[in-house]
């Protein structure tokens, strides 16, 4: 897991299917995909969008201050995902999803 590169996911909430990988978006083939949290989307769901577009793993990032929260699984999203998923709080995820904008 060293060395993956981190994309960011297009919906990124993870609200719909994500773009990544059609024309004019970034593919998460082989890499890590970052995702904010919100958009009344379980965590699962996200994952499960990201693992769609060929994610290996997936950050989500808090989007309120102060750490982060547990994440439980929800079926049906959670029976199809088999990629790690993490969360990372808001002061750590800010640094990281600049780069992730430029692409």
């Amino acid at each position: 897991w060293y060395n993956v590169p981190v994309v960011k996911a297009y919906d990124t909430l993870g609200a719909n299917l994500l773009l990544n990988g059609q024309p004019g978006y970034p593919s998460l083939a082989g890499k890590f995909a970052l995702i904010m949290r919100g958009g009344n989307i379980t965590f699962s769901q996200k994952a499960d969008y990201c693992q769609r577009a060929g994610a290996i793993g997936v950050i989500i990032v808090n989007q309120k201050n102060g750490g982060t929260i547990g994440m439980a699984p929800t079926t049906p999203y959670s029976t199809n995902t088999t990629i790690p998923v993490i969360i990372i709080s808001r002061e750590d995820g800010a640094p990281r999803s600049a780069p992730c904008r430029r692409e």
